[in-house]
């Protein structure tokens, strides 16, 4: 993943806030207000934010 200081062109910006979506809820692992881990599935290289990643792997905590 890239982070923040990382430059890129616009059309790579698109590509890789496309990439940089969690599959689960469709957030946006790459803004400023995102501070959790980023997770790829092994098997379909999907990206998971950490708690859709948490919920599938059952460790969700309900407050």
């Amino acid at each position: 993943m890239l982070t923040p200081e990382v430059g890129v062109c616009g059309q790579c910006q698109d590509r890789y806030r496309e990439m940089a979506t969690c599959s689960g809820c469709g957030q946006n692992m790459l803004s400023p207000g995102y501070s959790g881990m980023v997770y790829e599935c092994p098997l379909c290289s999907e990206f998971y934010c950490q708690q859709c990643w948490d919920t599938m792997e059952g460790r969700h905590r309900s407050p």
